[in-house]
């Protein structure tokens, strides 16, 4: 990565001390989401001192290097098969955490007559949306990409076998 932008000679030899580069050190101990941040931050400290440290030229190409990672890292995490297994997670995050869709209200009347499910359809399909469920819903439903349609349609696919096991262990357990 580093040796892409700036060669071997130009390096100062401690960014390399014991055989790690620190900006793999850098990346090892953050979530990806803190590494875009740093490459982004760290390319925007060398832009606004680009006038203020007397090497207007070096800190230009730190700060396009930098830039140059950070479109790479951006890159690499949009081909992560993982990618969508985490866009999935997070909306199901925020239909517990910011919408109060958590599994008591999952588990109520609303949902026992496979309604997540139905929704998820409607996401996919245009077609069977919850005859219980409120049109405001089918209006955010409506105004989202086809990706995310999909990405809400995972989630809601999720909530419903969580729901299921919940249901499942109830009876198991005689509830």
């Amino acid at each position: 990565m580093m040796e892409e932008m700036v060669s071997k000679d130009e390096q100062a030899t401690y960014y390399d001390a014991g055989g790690i580069e620190t900006l793999e050190v850098v990346r090892a101990k953050l979530t990806p989401e803190q590494y875009v941040g740093f490459l982004l931050g760290t390319s925007l400290v060398y832009q606004c001192r680009l006038n203020w440290k007397g090497q207007p030229a070096d800190d230009a190409r730190k700060s396009a290097n930098y830039a140059v990672w950070l479109a790479e890292e951006l890159q690499r995490a949009q081909r992560s098969p993982m990618r969508v297994v985490e866009l999935i997670a997070a909306e199901r995050r925020e239909q517990i955490e910011k919408h109060g869709f958590d599994a008591a209200h999952d588990d109520g009347p609303d949902h026992d007559r496979g309604q997540l499910i139905d929704a998820a359809v409607y996401l996919l399909t245009g077609v069977g949306y919850p005859s219980s469920w409120s049109d405001e819903h089918k209006r955010k439903f409506d105004r989202k990409s086809g990706l995310e349609r999909l990405v809400v349609a995972a989630a809601l696919i999720a909530a419903e076998y969580d729901r299921r096991v919940r249901k499942q262990a109830r009876e198991a357990a005689g509830c």
